[in-house]
């Protein structure tokens, strides 16, 4: 995006911000988890639901364990955000963790509630919120709990479009296989999943069976009908640039783009990793590294070690981040074990972006990332991995 473009969104982007700061949308980055605590219950005796999980999830973060169990039954009970039992599972279980009995025995019986309607009564819906819960527990990756629950649940004609979605991942993940990962996306996208729509499109054109442009970009239209705010971005950069088999408009790309933002504000938990993400990838297209690098922070402390938003993050705006966040964040990515992440650490040792620099170390993350598991299903990061490594060893002044 240039600077000029899209006239509407700097001060749309301020708004936001001035937003957080004033109404209580998000607690107060220095106010300790107690008085987040507090002053989420404070709010939900006045009825702001909104505000009051936004307190409670700032505590959660930092183990508040009262915090993490309303956090839950929020989740539970849909209070201020769309009801999901997968997060209100992951929360209890979280809270438990943290030697709350009460959570602990809200956790045990939802938990067996949702096992017997997944097992028993081979219920898709339950299935698929047991897959995500494993998910968020422990990531997407070598998950095979959460493959197993979403394999059962899309073997149903009933299955949530969000169980056909995350089979799609797994159809690569596991088994390399893009014809299958593409049917799975398809109808995710057939049954409203308006993420699967957009993923649909990006990776119908990355395998070589790019949709044509008119169908291309109705998908990503319905998708942003359905207020997916990446694929209203997207549809402004379509105008903007005149692709997707639209015509050139800088009115309408403005409109759509302006519309993403308002949306993201209305509907964005800020505890939220995917809502970070975008949050910091519009604050450095807008030149504001002191705001973007707090909500860097955020993310790092908010996202766990098997999330791949971290690795987003590095891969779509490592360049403009601080050295020494580049550093923790790549090195909390790299705990992971997954070679995209032990990559990006080995930059920071090779370049000297948050550390001193170091040959052997850069070696030896590399040859990790080169031998990752993972690094199999992605052949050219493999062949630019071996690149690097044969560079660094060869400028090792040693």
């Amino acid at each position: 995006m240039t600077r000029h473009r899209f006239s509407g969104v700097r001060r749309l982007l301020g708004l936001l911000l001035l937003s957080m700061s004033s109404c209580g949308h998000v607690a107060v980055a220095q106010s300790s988890p107690e008085d987040n605590f507090f002053q989420a219950k404070e709010c939900l005796e006045y009825g702001a639901y909104s505000n009051a999980l936004s307190y409670f999830l700032e505590a959660a973060h930092h183990n508040h364990a009262k915090a993490q169990y309303n956090v839950a039954i929020m989740y539970r009970k849909g209070m201020g955000v769309t009801p999901s039992d997968a997060k209100a599972l992951y929360w209890l279980k979280r809270a438990a963790d943290n030697h709350n009995k009460r959570a602990a025995a809200t956790h045990a019986k939802l938990l067996q509630h949702l096992t017997k309607e997944a097992r028993h009564n081979k219920n898709a819906k339950a299935q698929t919120t047991l897959g995500i819960y494993h998910i968020l527990l422990h990531g997407i990756q070598q998950n095979e709990e959460a493959y197993q629950w979403f394999s059962l649940a899309t073997a149903q004609e009933d299955a949530p479009a969000k169980a056909h979605f995350y089979m799609a991942g797994y159809c690569f993940i596991k088994h390399r296989n893009r014809d299958a990962q593409l049917k799975h996306l398809k109808i995710a996208a057939e049954k409203g999943d308006a993420k699967a729509m957009e993923f649909y499109v990006l990776l119908s054109r990355h395998v070589g069976k790019a949709l044509d442009k008119q169908k291309e970009f109705e998908w990503i239209l319905k998708a942003a009908h359905q207020h997916n705010y990446s694929a209203m971005r997207a549809v402004a950069r379509y105008y903007s640039q005149g692709s997707g088999g639209v015509s050139k408009n800088e009115q309408e790309a403005n409109k759509w783009m302006q519309q993403a933002l308002a949306c993201w504000i209305q509907n964005a938990d800020l505890w939220d990793e995917n809502a970070l993400l975008e949050l910091i990838v519009h604050l450095l297209e807008n030149r504001d590294k002191k705001m973007a690098r707090m909500y860097a922070q955020r993310l790092l402390h908010a996202a766990s070690e098997h999330s791949d938003t971290l690795i987003d993050l590095l891969t779509r705006v490592g360049g403009s981040l601080p050295d020494d966040l580049y550093y923790a964040i790549a090195s909390k990515a790299a705990k992971s074990g997954y070679g995209t992440a032990l990559f990006y650490l080995a930059t920071c040792y090779g370049e000297g972006r948050g550390v001193p620099k170091s040959h052997k170390k850069a070696v030896e993350y590399l040859t990790k990332a080169l031998n990752s598991p993972d690094m199999n299903m992605y052949p050219q990061w493999k062949e630019n991995i071996k690149i690097a490594l044969k560079q660094i060893q060869e400028t090792d002044p040693q």
